[in-house]
């Protein structure tokens, strides 16, 4: 079979067919100038696209990659941002919420609003109060010791002086005497009870009328001395005359009980409380 094709005899080569060719277009001298012009400006213009490509290429190559930032593992430090869970969060966050704030002396606490300042720190107005008793103080009234407030009462307790008599607090009028002190109404005489009100008259040559560490007035200084004369009951001074039992006399304050004569301290008999000459002693009692 394959012979007997081989053998068939071949079909005539298909004709070509021919095209016509068009009629070339002669140019004239102005068309050729304008084409010149035309393909120089499309050179121009693909010149300058592939140099502003190569440019944009190589400021990309140039740039620096960015490098995405580390993440912060070190979280924010703040206190307001502490979530605070149990029984304690309400006192846990004003606490956080305060610690801007100014701090009071008093409650140790922040302080919202108008802030008080006295001593040279910081209070709420509730908070300024006596050191001793707690009564809140003002402004205006208040006294201080070693940068700490008082009222007037505690104020006067800590730094006054108490009486000798009473053992209260002096908070004016001091008397110091006999290395005590005392309230001018409670100085006064051991004796008599009159007042001496801190006036000069209880001294006596520099010294205090005074015996025994007692303070006396003049009259009974010289009383509880013994030395007061029984005949007129004032102070002696000078020359005295000392009777049997040792009670003394002004020299002419010193007589017989009976007749009056002027006695000696060595001439004279005693009869109870009274002192006789002898002459009236024999004819009143012997």
């Amino acid at each position: 079979a394959l012979l007997l094709d081989l053998e068939a005899p071949l079909a005539p080569p298909k004709p070509n067919k021919v095209e016509p060719i068009a009629p070339v277009k002669q140019e004239t001298p102005a068309q050729k100038v304008a084409d010149k012009d035309s393909i120089d400006d499309i050179l121009a213009e693909l010149e300058a696209a592939n140099i502003s490509t190569k440019s944009k290429s190589h400021d990309k190559c140039k740039t620096t990659p960015t490098i995405p930032p580390r993440p912060n593992r070190n979280k924010p430090r703040t206190e307001l941002s502490v979530e605070v869970v149990g029984p304690q969060s309400v006192e846990k966050q004003e606490t956080l919420a305060d610690t801007h704030l100014p701090r009071c002396t008093g409650c140790k606490q922040g302080i919202e609003g108008e802030v008080n300042t006295y001593l040279g720190v910081d209070w709420h107005e509730g908070c300024f109060k006596c050191t001793t008793c707690k009564e809140v103080l003002t402004s205006d009234l208040f006294f201080q010791t070693k940068g700490k407030p008082y009222c007037k009462d505690d104020y006067e307790k800590l730094n006054s002086q108490k009486c000798a008599y009473c053992n209260k607090h002096i908070n004016d009028g001091v008397v110091n005497a006999l290395g005590r002190t005392w309230h001018k109404d409670h100085f006064f005489c051991s004796q008599c009870g009159v007042a001496f009100n801190g006036d000069p008259f209880h001294e006596k040559d520099g010294k205090f009328f005074e015996y025994e560490t007692r303070a006396y007035c003049e009259l009974h200084w010289h009383g509880a001395k013994g030395t007061l004369c029984k005949g007129c009951d004032k102070p002696i001074e000078g020359i005295c005359v000392t009777a049997t039992g040792g009670t003394r006399y002004h020299p002419e304050h010193f007589t017989c009980h009976y007749c009056k004569k002027q006695l000696m301290s060595t001439t004279h008999k005693q009869n109870g409380e009274h002192y006789f000459c002898l002459t009236c002693n024999i004819k009143l009692f012997e």
